[in-house]
């Protein structure tokens, strides 16, 4: 009996002591508090700036590369990436997330996005950085359940932040309402970006209801 309470005994402190330690503190990512570096850079990571080998360089000195996988999908859609995810270390205990697009024919990187755990209103982020350029609406859900969610634009800091979906088919945007999730893309890369989608923007005009 008491063989058996020390291997399982071992088998314990070892399952506690060998987990990977996961330094994670995305808190708001830099876009307000400008902790480590401010938009448009992420842990020091800044798109279209940071090489890939940079990238693995930073999650693994965070020791956070063991959560984060690299991704190709050049054959499909020309696009190939490192998702990381963190389940439980969102907001609300909710998975949290952060991408890094790469350049299929470089080790370039095209943006970075991340979920932040914090809280962040749309209001807090309009005293910073003044009001949006544009500001997207998208139609989703079924048409047994319609959704609609926004993206705003930042031309200054090339970034876009994404709100979660309201039902129906107008949002309704206020000071209080948080953010869901943040990119950040390299200066072409957004150029690039805000022309494919211009015909679906509309200029920002104040808070309230959009579609």
């Amino acid at each position: 009996m008491t063989v058996r309470f020390i291997i399982v005994s071992l088998l314990i402190i070892c399952l506690v002591s060998c987990e990977p330690h996961v330094n994670l503190t995305i808190g708001d990512g830099g876009l307000l508090s400008d902790q480590l570096c401010g938009p448009p850079c992420f842990w020091d990571i800044t798109p279209g700036i940071t090489r890939e080998s940079q990238v693995w360089d930073i999650l693994k000195n965070r020791k956070v590369s063991q959560s984060c996988n690299l991704w190709d999908s050049t054959s499909e859609s020309g696009t190939r990436g490192i998702q990381c995810q963190f389940p439980g270390a969102g907001l609300k205990g909710s998975l949290a997330v952060i991408s890094i697009g790469l350049e299929t024919g470089s080790d370039a990187t095209r943006f970075v996005g991340f979920t932040p755990s914090v809280v962040i209103k749309l209001q807090d982020v309009i005293q910073k950085y003044g009001m949006p350029t544009w500001i997207g609406v998208w139609s989703e859900g079924t048409p047994e359940h319609l959704g609609v969610s926004v993206t705003i634009f930042y031309d200054t800091i090339s970034a876009r932040l994404d709100f979660p979906q309201q039902d129906g088919t107008i949002y309704e945007l206020q000071p209080d309402t948080m953010i869901s999730s943040v990119s950040y893309l390299s200066s072409q890369k957004y150029v690039d970006f805000i022309k494919t989608i211009n015909k679906n923007l509309q200029k920002w005009q104040s808070y309230g209801k959009y579609h």
